[in-house]
């Protein structure tokens, strides 16, 4: 379990502790955990991921929960990973610390630039030229294309309701961990800052 990033559990993705619930054929790769190890998992990384944060930017723990109108306590048991913050709590401690929530989050080095699934060598998307690419799935992006036209917001509103039904978030939780996620991802990055939002 060590090791795992909080990303790859929060995402329909590849881990050997899931169970596979779709094939990838019908063009959906949906994933179910035990109950219980999401969370545990999450708070392994996390609790790491805000502690270091915290001291980047010179914070005792006291003051960065003054900042978010917590308890001390509350941010001590985060960083010890007793409890997991929510997904609007998280949103506000990577605003607080000036750290993207992608890195609190501590996403793995290859995962999907358009929907941000975890991807192994055998689910590259491909280049103009037909090489692989690590950068997108073969279900988003081949021969150096989109595979489908959508929004970010479409992209969302398609995905969230599977990340709630696989990692039991509420669906509004999954919606807001995806709004907060892919405006850093590649394919939205660029739109999502001037303002677009594709």
């Amino acid at each position: 379990m060590e090791g795992v990033s909080v990303f790859e559990l929060l995402c329909p993705v590849l881990s050997s502790n899931n169970l596979l619930l779709a094939s990838p054929d019908a063009g959906v790769l949906q994933w179910a955990m035990p109950d219980g190890l999401m969370k545990r998992v999450i708070a392994m990384k996390l609790n790491e991921t805000i502690a270091e944060a915290r001291k980047r930017k010179g914070l005792t723990q006291e003051q960065l929960a003054q900042k978010l109108y917590v308890t001390r306590q509350a941010v001590s048991r985060w960083e010890c990973g007793e409890v997991v913050p929510g997904i609007d709590m998280l949103k506000l401690i990577a605003i607080t610390l000036e750290e993207p929530i992608v890195h609190l989050l501590d996403m793995p080095e290859h995962y999907c630039e358009s929907c941000g699934m975890m991807l192994s060598p055998d689910e590259y998307g491909t280049d103009s030229d037909g090489a692989k690419t690590d950068h997108y799935c073969k279900w988003c992006f081949e021969q150096g294309k989109y595979t489908y036209e959508t929004s970010m917001e479409a992209m969302i509103e398609d995905c969230a309701p599977r990340l709630a039904e696989n990692t039991g978030m509420t669906n509004d939780e999954a919606v807001s961990l995806m709004g907060a996620v892919l405006p850093h991802l590649r394919r939205w990055s660029a739109s999502f800052a001037n303002g677009t939002r594709n």
